[in-house]
């Protein structure tokens, strides 16, 4: 705050908590200008300065076209680079498990690599794709069929991709545990 001289330090405060407590979720400046009743330029101000300061990390949607990439219907998520302010941020009365594997998956991908994105379309989903990999995250072992349904049909449009899934514990053909995932180098 006091490198871009804020002067409103609730009205930031408020936002990051906000922002740290739904890592994960796709960042709608138009919502949430409404909602903290901040200018939109603003607001979109406070977001980069948050990952400027790497509080915040920005995943922008797949695609080869720079016109798709960009569009503004294919809203970027924002995780927090540190699952500790996620725990200390989240005012419900147990852990999202969920969005704890996701968010340590993505800081283990922070580390690695530079250009991190996930792809959506309709009912599918891909948490995140890296280089030439497309990788969904669950926090059980008895896994969803959409975590394979959205690898398969990214997969369809796009060949070439290794496809993945990381689990609590589960290990076998394109399923790795997370605690295996984080000591790969």
């Amino acid at each position: 705050m006091d490198r871009y001289s804020i002067r409103n330090t609730k009205q930031i405060m408020d936002l990051a908590r906000y922002l740290v407590s739904s890592s994960g979720s796709k960042l709608s400046v138009n919502k949430l200008s409404k909602v903290f009743g901040i200018a939109k330029d603003t607001l979109q101000t406070y977001v980069n300065y948050m990952i400027d300061a790497f509080l915040l990390f920005e995943v922008t949607y797949f695609s080869y076209s720079a016109k798709v990439k960009h569009d503004i219907c294919k809203l970027p998520k924002i995780y927090c680079v540190d699952n500790g302010f996620v725990g200390i941020t989240n005012i419900k009365y147990s852990k999202n498990l969920g969005q704890m594997f996701e968010n340590t998956t993505v800081i283990k991908l922070i580390a690695n690599h530079k250009e991190i994105s996930y792809w959506a379309e309709s009912d599918s989903e891909v948490d995140f794709i890296v280089e030439k990999t497309a990788i969904n995250v669950t926090s059980t072992d008895n896994l969803p069929k959409r975590e394979q349904k959205g690898l398969e049909e990214f997969s369809k449009k796009h060949k070439g991709f290794d496809l993945k899934i990381i689990s609590h514990s589960l290990k076998k053909d394109n399923v790795m545990p997370l605690s295996e995932f984080i000591k790969q180098e």
